[in-house]
C-alpha cells in the first residue's frame, strides 16, 4: 500500500510540473498577453527601410525575413501586410519585409545600406505615421508568432469593424522581444513600396 501511494505522489507531482511548465513556455510566447487596442498619435517616426517585396501566402514571409536577418542580424526589422486574406486570394497578397535602416532624421549606417542593396534589396523612405490604431504582442521565438496571429488581428479586425474606420495597410515593427502592430488611419496610400502601388494601379485599370 506504501508502495502504491508514493508512486501515486510522485505521478501526480510530475504531472504537475509538466502541466508547470507547459503554462509557463504558455505564458512565455505571449497567448496570456492582454491584447487592447488603442488609437494613437505618431507612433512611429519616418523610416528609413531597406526592403524586399513578394506575393504570395504571407506564411511564407519567413524565407524573406531569413535574408533580412543574414544581412543586418542586429538590426530592428518590419513587415508590411497589404491584403486582408479573407478577402484576397492568397496567390496575391502582397508584401514587404525589411531591415530599418534610420528613424526620424537619424545617421543611417551606410555600410549596412550597402550591403543590403548588394543582396537585392531596394531602399525607401516609408512616411510617419500620424494616426492609427495600434497594440503590442510578445515576440520571443516562433510559437509567439502564431499566437500574435491568433489573437492581433481579430482584436484589430473588431475595432475596425465598430468605429468603421480605414484602417490600412498592417505594419509589423519587431524589436526588444515585442511585435508593434499599427495600422494607419490616413495617408493610407503613401505607405505602399512602388511594387505594391503598381499592382493597385493594374487593378484599377481592370476594374474601369
Amino acid at each position: 500500500m506504501a508502495d502504491f501511494l508514493c508512486g501515486y505522489c510522485v505521478g501526480i507531482a510530475a504531472s504537475l510540473i509538466i502541466v508547470w511548465i507547459l503554462v509557463s513556455v504558455l505564458a512565455y510566447s505571449g497567448l496570456f498577453h492582454r491584447v487592447v487596442v488603442r488609437k494613437l498619435s505618431n507612433p512611429v517616426g519616418k523610416l528609413r527601410v531597406a526592403y524586399l517585396y513578394n506575393t504570395g501566402p504571407y506564411r511564407n514571409c519567413g524565407l524573406l525575413f531569413g535574408r533580412v536577418n543574414s544581412v543586418s542580424p542586429h538590426a530592428r526589422c518590419m513587415g508590411i501586410y497589404y491584403d486582408d486574406p479573407k478577402t484576397t486570394p492568397e496567390s496575391e497578397l502582397r508584401y514587404m519585409v525589411g531591415t530599418i535602416l534610420s528613424e526620424h532624421d537619424d545617421a543611417v549606417d551606410d555600410e549596412l545600406q550597402k550591403r543590403c542593396e548588394d543582396d537585392g534589396f531596394r531602399v525607401i523612405e516609408v512616411p510617419a505615421i500620424v494616426d492609427a490604431i495600434g497594440t503590442d504582442f510578445p515576440f520571443r521565438w516562433m510559437l509567439s508568432v502564431f499566437f500574435a496571429i491568433w489573437r492581433v488581428y481579430p482584436a484589430l479586425n473588431r475595432k475596425i469593424k465598430k468605429e468603421g474606420l480605414n484602417a490600412r495597410p498592417c505594419f509589423e515593427i519587431y524589436g526588444d522581444g515585442m511585435t508593434n502592430f499599427y495600422m494607419p488611419l490616413s495617408n493610407n496610400d503613401a505607405y505602399y513600396v512602388p511594387e505594391a502601388l503598381k499592382t493597385n494601379q493594374l487593378k484599377l485599370g481592370q476594374n474601369t
